[in-house]
């Protein structure tokens, strides 16, 4: 009986150009979650959780409000009324920004 792998991002292929994003923190980089406000803490932990069960990277969590090229970046104050209070804006350049009107937007 042939034995397989179970799919991960982490261990499939990827060929030239593959734009799968990925955290900088698996080759020896420090990406951080980025956390604006104690409001948040909670729900970076949980992320950052989440994120060492699935890819095995342990990224550590930070109130802030600077984050760095390879951080992720939550924060509460998103202006958009469309987005309602579960909705979130995602932003992604040089760091990935999540940004909420509230704790439930930000956490789903």
């Amino acid at each position: 009986m042939a034995r397989f792998k179970p799919f991960s991002p982490l261990n499939r292929p990827r060929p030239p150009g593959d734009l799968t994003p990925s955290l900088p923190c698996g080759n020896g980089a420090s990406s951080r979650i980025i956390y604006n406000g104690s409001a948040l803490a909670g729900d970076a932990t949980t992320f950052a959780s989440d994120l060492l069960a699935l890819t095995g990277f342990n990224i550590v969590t930070v109130n802030g409000s600077s984050p760095a090229a390879g951080d992720i970046y939550l924060t509460l104050g998103a202006t958009d009324p469309a987005i309602g209070n579960e909705g979130y804006l995602l932003t992604i350049g040089s760091n990935v920004s999540i940004s909420a009107q509230t704790n439930a937007g930000a956490f789903y």
